[in-house]
């Protein structure tokens, strides 16, 4: 996992998507319009999948792609808070300064959440479900968006 997040990371950094509170205890991590996270960078990951796990994760991804939006959009890669900071309203906060950035340039917010805790936040944020993925025994992944207010 921490090869996925310096990858996913890396990305923010460079493109100027990272949204924080002003004492870090969370953060959100954004890929903005035009920046494209290469798969083929974790495909060295996929060793540690067990072979017969192989065919549902290629499936998963699959299916994940087919949720992904054709215009220009920011992607949500990542949000986290410190736990011991949660219920705060801190997530809000990191949530609302990054969609004030992505309504001022008209775009589209994409996410994927894999946590049905956050559904609710992204919701009342204006995201809007757009399905629900589950292969085999994977979590279920939830692909949302949200059109620019």
């Amino acid at each position: 996992m921490a090869f996925w997040m310096g990858e996913f990371s890396k990305l923010s950094f460079e493109n100027k998507g990272v949204f924080a509170d002003e004492n870090f205890y969370g953060a959100s991590l954004w890929h903005p319009p035009g920046v494209h996270f290469n798969p083929e960078v974790l495909s060295s990951s996929f060793a540690d999948i067990p072979e017969e796990r192989i065919e549902d994760v290629l499936e998963f991804f699959n299916e994940l792609g087919d949720f992904q939006p054709n215009q220009d959009h920011w992607y949500l890669a990542f949000i986290a808070l410190d736990p011991s900071k949660q219920g705060m309203g801190l997530g809000s906060l990191i949530l609302k300064e990054a969609l004030k950035v992505i309504d001022a340039q008209g775009k589209l917010a994409y996410l994927q959440s894999s946590n049905p805790q956050n559904i609710s936040l992204y919701l009342r944020h204006g995201f809007e479900v757009m399905g629900e993925i589950q292969v085999g025994s994977s979590p279920v992944m939830t692909p949302m968006k949200r059109i620019p207010q």
